[in-house]
C-alpha cells in the first residue's frame, strides 16, 4: 500500500485538490433552490419554455407561442441555443429545470477544467499547467458570471474556449488536415451557439492571429484557421443564417438599451479585490459588481514580466515560446485598453458596429483572464514551486474564492411555475415581430385566442400549442372575419379543411371600434361565405433562411462524420494487416 501510494503520490495529489475545488466552487449549487444572480430568472424560464418546444415537436425550436402574453415570441430564432438544448437533455430524464441547469453549469465546468489541462500542458510541465488551471478556474470574473450576472450563455462560451484552443493548436502542428481541425471547427460551432458576443471576440482574435501569420507568410496556418472558421460557421449555419437574413422581421431594443460609453471599467478596478452582487451603473462610482482580473493572475503576470526585464539584461533566452508569449502579452494589453475610457476607445465604441454592441466594454474581462493565465505560467514554470508552496497557494486561492462564493439570495420555483411566466424573458421586450406597436402598451394575455371580428360565424372549440392553433367556424353560408391574437412572423402558414387560405397582418388602422387594445401584428382571416364547417389550422413552420441553414448544418455534420468513419475504418484495416504480419 505504502509504494502504491509513492508512485500515484502526484495523482492522488491532484485528485484531491480537484475534488475540494469542485466542492468549493459548486457548494451553492448544491444547495435547496438556484442562486439568485442577474438574469437566472430568464434562463431558468427561457429552459423550461424551450424543453415545452421540444416536448411539442420543434426539432429546432424557433416560436414560442406562449410567450408575450401568449401572442407569440420568435426569441428562440435569434438566441444562441446551447445552453437551453444541453440543459433540456436532463429534462428528458425528468430532472427538474433548476437541477438540469445546475447540473449544465458543472459539466461545462468540467470541460472548461479539463480543456484549460490540456492546453496549458502543450506548453507547461503538468505541476505548472496544473496550478495554472486553477488560477484560471477559479477567475473572479468566472464566478461572478455565474453567481452575480446569471450569465450562463457567456460562461458556457468561455467554458469552451480552451479546449477549442487545444485543438486548433494541435491542427496547425499538424499542418495538415487532421481529426483535431475537425474538433477545433466543432468546438468553435459550439462556442458560436453559446453566445454571439464572445464568440465575435474570438474570431477577432482569430483575424489578429491571421494578420500576424500573413505578415509570416505561414500560408498553411492561414489556410486552417480559415477553414475552421468556415467549417465552424457552416455547422451554426441553422442559427446564424436567421440571425443575418431574418433580424428584419423583428425589433431590436437590446442593442441601444446600454451605452458601451457608460460602462468603461477604471483602472483601478482591474486591481480592486472587493465584490458586490449589483449590476454595472453608468460611470464607475456606483458599480455594484467586480471588474477585477484576480490577485494571482496580477501576481504571476507581473513575476513573468519581471523574469523577462530580468533575462533581458542578463542577456539569457527566457523561453522558447518567446514570440508566442509577445503575443499573447500584446493581446492582453489591447483586451485591457478596450476596457478603459480613452478618446480612442470611446471612438470605437461609438463607430463601430461590433464594439458598439458588445453592450459592457468590461465583457473582454473574457479574453483578459485567459491570457493573464498563460502569461503567469510561465513564473510558476520558472520558479518550479514544491508541493507544500503549492498546497499553500492552493488554501489561498480557495480562500479568497470562498470570500467571493458567499451566498446570497436562493430561488424557489416549481416548473410549472416558470411555464407559467408568458413574458418574453427580456427587460426591453427583445425580439417582438415588426409588426407590432411597441409604442403601445403591453397587453396582457388575451381571454380568447381567437375571436369574430365581423360578420356572423361561431367559433368552436380552439386547441393550440407553440406553433399550431386549430379552430372550427361555423359559418352557414355568411361571410366572417376571424382574429387570432398571435403575431405574424414569416413561415405561418392558415389552412382550410387542408387547403390553403390567405390571411391579413393588422396595422393600427384595422382596429374596430369595439376594440379598446392593440390589435397591431396579429392576424384576420377572411372566411369565405360557404355552408359547411371549416377546420382552420394556423401553423408556424420555420422560415427559409432557418430550414436552409438546418440543411447546411446538417451535411456538414455528415461530412465531418463520414470523415471520421473512414478514417476509423482505415486504421481498421491498417491495425489487421500489421497484425496479419505478426
Amino acid at each position: 500500500m505504502k509504494k502504491y501510494f509513492t508512485l500515484h503520490a502526484d495523482a492522488i495529489f491532484y485528485g484531491l485538490i480537484v475534488l475540494a475545488g469542485f466542492l468549493i466552487f459548486h457548494f451553492n449549487l448544491f444547495r435547496v433552490g438556484f442562486p439568485m444572480s442577474h438574469d437566472a430568472v430568464h434562463h431558468l424560464i427561457r429552459t423550461a419554455h424551450y424543453f415545452r418546444l421540444l416536448q411539442e415537436g420543434q426539432f429546432l425550436p424557433f416560436w414560442d407561442g406562449y410567450m408575450n402574453q401568449g401572442f407569440g415570441s420568435p426569441l428562440f430564432n435569434y438566441v444562441p441555443p446551447l445552453l437551453y438544448i444541453l440543459a433540456s437533455l436532463f429534462k428528458f430524464v425528468n430532472f427538474s429545470t433548476f437541477l438540469s441547469l445546475k447540473i449544465t453549469i458543472i459539466i461545462f465546468n468540467i470541460v472548461f477544467f479539463w480543456g484549460s489541462l490540456k492546453w496549458l500542458r502543450l506548453y507547461f510541465k503538468t505541476r505548472t499547467a496544473f496550478l495554472a488551471t486553477i488560477i484560471l478556474f477559479f477567475s473572479p470574473y468566472r464566478i461572478a458570471q455565474i453567481f452575480v450576472r446569471g450569465a450562463f450563455p457567456e460562461f458556457a462560451a468561455l467554458s469552451l474556449t480552451p479546449l477549442f484552443l487545444y485543438f486548433l493548436i494541435q491542427s496547425l502542428k499538424a499542418k495538415k488536415l487532421s481529426k483535431h481541425f475537425f474538433l477545433a471547427a466543432i468546438m468553435l460551432s459550439l462556442i458560436l451557439l453559446a453566445h454571439t458576443l464572445f464568440a465575435i471576440q474570438l474570431c477577432l482574435v482569430l483575424g489578429l492571429l491571421t494578420a500576424v501569420f500573413f505578415f509570416q507568410k505561414r500560408l498553411t496556418f492561414i489556410a486552417i484557421i480559415l477553414g475552421v472558421l468556415l467549417l465552424s460557421l457552416s455547422l451554426a449555419a441553422f442559427m446564424y443564417l436567421p440571425i443575418l437574413f431574418e433580424v428584419s422581421y423583428v425589433k431590436l431594443f437590446l442593442a441601444d438599451a446600454f451605452n458601451p460609453q457608460e460602462h468603461f471599467s477604471a483602472f483601478w478596478q482591474l486591481f480592486d479585490p472587493g465584490w458586490g452582487l449589483g449590476f454595472s451603473m453608468p460611470g464607475t462610482t456606483q458599480d455594484g459588481m467586480s471588474f477585477q482580473l484576480g490577485v494571482f493572475h496580477w501576481l504571476f503576470g507581473a513575476l513573468t514580466l519581471f523574469l523577462l526585464l530580468y533575462q533581458k539584461v542578463k542577456n539569457v533566452k527566457f523561453s522558447r515560446y518567446s514570440q508566442l508569449l509577445l503575443f499573447v502579452f500584446i493581446l492582453l494589453l489591447l483586451t485591457i485598453f478596450l476596457q478603459l475610457q480613452s478618446p480612442v476607445t470611446t471612438l470605437l465604441y461609438q463607430k463601430i458596429t461590433i464594439f458598439h454592441r458588445q453592450q459592457f466594454p468590461w465583457r473582454l474581462l473574457n479574453l483578459s483572464i485567459l491570457c493573464s493565465t498563460f502569461i503567469g505560467a510561465f513564473a510558476i514554470d520558472y520558479f518550479k514551486p514544491s508541493w507544500i508552496k503549492m498546497s499553500v497557494l492552493f488554501c489561498l486561492i480557495f480562500g479568497f474564492s470562498l470570500y467571493y462564493l458567499r451566498p446570497g439570495v436562493f430561488l424557489h420555483f416549481t416548473d410549472q411555475e416558470l411555464l407559467a411566466f408568458d413574458s418574453d424573458t427580456t427587460f426591453s421586450h427583445e425580439y417582438t415581430p415588426i409588426g407590432r406597436d411597441t409604442t403601445a402598451e403591453k397587453e396582457y394575455q388575451a381571454a380568447e385566442k381567437v375571436y369574430l371580428a365581423e360578420g356572423s360565424a361561431i367559433v368552436g372549440k380552439t386547441t393550440s400549442n407553440s406553433s399550431k392553433t386549430i379552430f372550427e367556424v361555423i359559418s352557414q353560408g355568411n361571410f366572417a372575419k376571424i382574429r387570432l391574437n398571435q403575431l405574424y412572423f414569416p413561415g405561418i402558414r392558415v389552412f382550410s379543411n387542408g387547403e390553403p387560405l390567405s390571411y391579413k397582418v393588422l396595422t393600427k388602422e384595422d382596429l374596430l371600434p369595439t376594440e379598446k387594445r392593440d390589435v397591431t401584428g396579429i392576424i384576420e382571416i377572411d372566411l369565405p361565405a360557404v355552408d359547411q364547417t371549416q377546420q382552420i389550422e394556423v401553423i408556424y413552420f420555420p422560415t427559409f433562411w432557418r430550414s436552409f441553414g438546418a440543411g447546411i448544418s446538417l451535411a456538414t455534420y455528415l461530412l465531418i462524420g463520414a470523415y471520421f468513419f473512414f478514417t476509423w475504418t482505415k486504421r481498421l484495416r491498417t491495425n489487421k494487416k500489421e497484425y496479419s504480419t505478426l
